[in-house]
């Protein structure tokens, strides 16, 4: 399962983060970015973790946790296309009568 942790420190390390979650189970991968929110860089985390319990357990446990004077946003990280559109069209809705010309 997949973990989003979000308002970290900007200088937080891969180390750090698995320091932090080694008391809760096994961390598959950590992939730290940076994001502008709110006119402030955050930074955030997607953990792996193979075992479901042990990540949900994680969640509960982190969620509004204070490290090092920020206060951890933790939750089950959001799975699928980076594109919104799950239909696969692009542009706008188009009329299905052929004797409308678009070009």
């Amino acid at each position: 399962m997949k973990i989003y942790i979000g308002n970290l420190p900007s200088d937080v390390t891969h180390d750090e983060i698995k320091n932090l979650l080694k008391q809760f189970g096994t961390v598959s991968n950590v992939k730290t970015d940076v994001q502008f929110s709110n006119k402030k860089l955050v930074q955030y985390a997607i953990i792996g973790m193979p075992d479901h319990a042990e990540a949900i357990k994680t969640i509960e446990q982190l969620d509004k946790y204070e490290f090092r004077n920020y206060v951890l946003q933790v939750n089950p990280a959001r799975t699928g296309p980076k594109n919104r559109r799950r239909d696969g069209r692009i542009g706008g809705r188009r009329s299905s009568d052929p004797s409308i010309s678009y070009f």
